[in-house]
């Protein structure tokens, strides 16, 4: 028995094959040999990244083992800048090139560990990404838990995503980095009628199709398991005789979160969406005349509403219903009244809107209580 479920056990068949999603997305980078392609290659299978960087070999080998688990567990479109290692370790120059009009997306470095942090958080905060980072190769439970809190601390935390642990993949007797299997499955959960909005945690998303097992430091107790889900880490487990991604959070929460409820990286995920979304409809505003009578304004509020609808329609966004069914509101709100764009700033050609979401939430402890009697009780 599961420590989320308490109660039943099913089984889930491998979903169909994800088709392409935008937010789905892989940016990674790693070392390969020297005089490999350079710049920012968009690769959408293994035979692609074989035919820029080589076959598997020790100088490409954490970057081919990343995007061979990514592809093989419904990842469909990958963006790699690859090189020789930099001088100290430091990947920014590489992450640089995957610019934010690339727009969002996970983003990993392959074969580093969790020195991956102080990279992948600061482009993720600047680009509106999520990032997937890792410990090295036989890290137990404990010293997973305190990485984390030690990556806690750089910039962009709560947008990065610290799986554990190592796992294995057919026909390779090491274990590889986990990045890639939870890139995979992430965008597998993607390609759902959520998108961004799911968590790859659901077995139908998270379930492994490809990797084939974990390293023994992994192997937790259920009391194990919820030290690292309080700790942050998100763990891939067997459940159920499955191997499944059964954690999914940010390492911090995000800045403001009061509640506490936001540290899922789904939600992390559906806000870089929306901000991207949004940002692409305040580009087709650049240049509009805006009229004194409302009416420019109105048309921008309604893009903006017309955005969040379609995540609304979904579920993805919270409405509030009162008890005759009546739709009270649809979890978002759109403001481009005059308290955010006072005359003032109209006149200096500032366009301003400000949104509102209330996000879904996503089950994770699930509890089932069943009473038992005898032919004559009642239930």
């Amino acid at each position: 028995m599961s420590s989320r479920v308490t109660v039943a056990v099913s089984t889930v068949a491998s979903p169909p094959p994800a088709p392409k999603t935008v937010t789905g997305k892989l940016f990674i980078t790693g070392a390969v040999a020297a005089g490999k392609a350079a710049g920012v290659q968009r690769i959408s299978g293994m035979t692609e990244f074989r035919d820029l960087y080589g076959e598997r070999a020790t100088a490409n080998a954490a970057l081919h083992d990343a995007l061979q688990s990514f592809f093989a567990e419904g990842g469909s479109q990958a963006y790699v800048v690859a090189g020789q290692a930099p001088p100290e370790g430091d990947w920014s120059a590489y992450l640089d090139q995957f610019v934010a009009d690339l727009g969002p997306g996970a983003v990993a470095i392959a074969g580093i560990g969790s020195a991956a942090a102080q990279h992948v958080g600061a482009h993720c905060l600047a680009t509106g990404r999520l990032g997937l980072i890792c410990g090295p190769d036989g890290q137990s439970a404990a010293d997973a838990v305190t990485a984390v809190g030690v990556a806690s601390g750089e910039d962009g935390a709560d947008h990065m995503v610290y799986a554990w642990p190592w796992v294995s993949i057919p026909g390779l007797a090491d274990p590889i980095e986990p990045i890639g299997f939870a890139a995979g499955v992430r965008a597998r959960a993607h390609s759902s009628k959520f998108g961004p909005a799911q968590s790859p945690m659901a077995a139908d998303f998270g379930t492994s199709r490809f990797v084939d097992g974990i390293e023994a430091s992994g192997a937790v107790t259920d009391a194990e398991f919820r030290t690292l889900d309080d700790g942050k880490v998100s763990v891939v487990r067997i459940v159920a005789g499955k191997l499944r991604q059964y954690g999914w959070r940010v390492i911090a929460n995000p800045a403001g979160d009061l509640s506490g409820n936001l540290g899922g990286g789904e939600k992390r995920d559906l806000i870089n969406a929306i901000i991207w979304e949004a940002s692409q409809i305040g580009e087709k505003w650049v240049g509009q005349v805006i009229d004194g009578r409302g009416v420019a304004l109105g048309a921008f509020a309604g893009d903006l509403t017309g955005m969040l609808a379609n995540y609304a329609a979904t579920g993805s966004l919270f409405a509030r219903v009162d008890d005759d069914g009546t739709v009270l509101d649809g979890g978002y709100a759109v403001n481009v009244g005059p308290d955010v764009n006072p005359p003032a700033s109209l006149a200096a050609k500032q366009l301003n809107a400000q949104i509102g979401v209330r996000l879904s939430p996503t089950a994770e402890w699930v509890t089932i209580t069943i009473a038992a009697t005898d032919a004559a009780g009642s239930i």
